[in-house]
């Protein structure tokens, strides 16, 4: 179905790394709505869920839209994609 999702381990170094970025040079918190192009009609539909501590999370979605910072996002989590064998360049827009 072209979907792919990760359920592994990684370090709490490897985590606190992750979270800086997000949060300080993507600014996930900054990702507001859902983004969402209506000029194209057949494209790519994608969402993503950060699980944080204490069972708080963060969800993004969109429809052929994708928020600022996207491809550096992806660049970001482009080990844990290659690790796991996902091509990250599919989702970079």
């Amino acid at each position: 179905d072209g979907t792919s999702e990760f359920k592994g381990f990684i370090t709490k170094e490897e985590w606190d790394s992750i979270c800086d970025s997000l949060f300080n040079e993507i600014f996930l918190t900054g990702w507001h709505g859902v983004f969402y192009n209506s000029e194209i009609i057949d494209g790519t539909i994608w969402n993503i869920d950060v699980k944080l501590k204490k069972k708080h999370s963060l969800s993004y979605h969109g429809c052929n839209g994708y928020p600022p910072y996207w491809n550096q996002m992806i660049a970001l989590i482009g080990s844990i994609l290659s690790n796991n064998g996902i091509d990250q360049d599919k989702y970079k827009v």
